[in-house]
């Protein structure tokens, strides 16, 4: 996971040269520092998962949950039958 959130840089440097009129090069007689800075501002955020989706564990949850019901409806089942016949053979 990774995040961004200013990034700000500076620099100078010292101009030697200059052009003519014609735009032929020449030595600059104001030679001086020439300034620049630059601001970005942005935020970023990012991030990787790996392995199966959290979706598909939660579907896989669900299936399993599905299963415990279906199973504890089979056992009722079966004990609602188990004490019918007991009462039947107990007549």
């Amino acid at each position: 996971m990774s995040l961004d959130l200013l990034s700000t840089g500076y620099n100078g440097r010292l101009t030697r040269r200059a052009t003519d009129f014609f735009g032929n090069p020449i030595g600059n007689p104001d030679a001086e520092f020439v300034y620049a800075s630059d601001t970005r501002q942005s935020i970023g955020l990012s991030w990787q998962l790996r392995g199966p989706s959290p979706w598909n564990r939660l579907q896989r949850i669900g299936a399993d949950n599905d299963g415990r019901r279906t199973a504890e409806q089979v056992a009722a089942e079966e004990l609602r039958l188990s004490v019918e016949r007991s009462y039947f053979d107990a007549l």
